[in-house]
């Protein structure tokens, strides 16, 4: 009976810090003075996930938002001497599969993700193109 108290317990605990993502620190200056999705961050966080390689970076699901008319995801992208957010477009609504309500998979880290960069309006975005599965 006491280890099914202790379980019950502990159990909401380990749920709530099993999608902690780790901690990073940012040194980037742009990435401190320019939001998630200027231009200016944008154009930069393209360059330093190419600088650091595709396989080294890791992304995070942090919650979804609509702006202008657009669905965004926001997604903590990590790497070496890479700490950053990407605010990515949707426009695929079939790429974020089991995220609609988002909730649930704050924190989920996301596989095999796809960004690209275009330009729109004279803005440089970011669009998620895929994502290959997601770890809860």
């Amino acid at each position: 009976m006491k280890t099914a108290t202790a379980l019950l317990i502990l159990l909401p605990l380990l749920m709530s810090v099993s999608c902690d993502r780790p901690e990073c620190l940012n040194d980037n200056p742009v990435f401190d003075q320019n939001p998630p999705g200027s231009t200016e961050y944008n154009r930069e966080l393209v360059k330093q996930m190419q600088l650091t390689g595709t396989k080294d970076i890791r992304y995070r699901y942090d919650s979804s938002l609509v702006r202008n008319g657009h669905e965004y995801m926001v997604i903590h992208v990590q790497g070496k001497n890479l700490c950053a957010v990407a605010e990515v477009v949707v426009e695929d609504k079939d790429v974020r599969r089991g995220l609609r309500n988002g909730v649930g998979y704050r924190g989920a880290e996301l596989k095999d993700v796809h960004i690209a960069a275009r330009e729109d309006s004279g803005k440089e975005i970011l669009v998620l193109k895929s994502i290959g599965r997601i770890l809860d």
